[in-house]
């Protein structure tokens, strides 16, 4: 079909109006794209810097701490809790490196704090690698991942020392009140 002058001349002089208007888009299109870019780079590279700084807390802390999933399988543990323990436990559950009663109160004290879903302090014993049972003072809270799922995580210090010497202190002073009460006798 033959086309009337003054369209053909119209369509001739609107093709390039169209590639400029479609070069344009792509230009701002490009444009977000890159800005988009740098944003993600920015954005990564501060997750980077998060981590490596949560990373060295946890390297230097003097605490233990921990993750486990819902299971009592350790997720994590810092390098202190390796040092202390003796081992990475890593992928195991507390029976499989604690004794059988330890094993049993840890899990339960667990159980409590996924089932309350709110934080729990307690004073945990454990089995140290010399086979020596030393209380921890464990601060425990349920974690949430971005995907529902439910973990444990925990820090914990070793008050064993200051047991025994609360324990002797109170053993001192029973000995200092009988003193006293038999010297008053006579």
């Amino acid at each position: 079909r033959q086309v009337p002058a003054p369209q053909a001349e119209n369509r001739r002089l609107s093709a390039p109006r169209r590639a400029a208007g479609r070069a344009a888009t792509l230009a701002a299109a490009n444009a977000r794209l890159r800005t988009e870019a740098r944003e993600r780079r920015k954005a990564e590279a501060a997750l980077r810097a998060s981590e490596a700084r949560f990373q060295a807390f946890m390297d230097f802390s003097p605490a233990v701490a921990f993750i486990k999933d819902r299971q009592g399988r350790y997720l994590y543990v810092n390098p202190t809790h390796e040092k202390i323990f003796g081992a990475n436990i890593v992928g195991k559950r507390d029976h499989e490196w604690q004794s059988p009663a330890a094993a049993r109160e840890l899990r339960r004290n667990d159980r409590a704090v996924l089932a309350a879903g709110q934080p729990r302090e307690v004073v945990e014993q454990v089995r140290m690698p010399n086979g020596e049972m030393h209380s921890l003072l464990v601060s425990k809270f349920p974690m949430t991942a971005d995907d529902g799922r439910r973990f444990l995580g925990g820090v914990g210090l070793d008050v064993t020392a200051l047991r025994r010497a609360e324990s002797a202190l109170h053993e001192a002073q029973n000995r200092l009140q009988l003193a006293l009460r038999a010297s008053r006798t006579g």
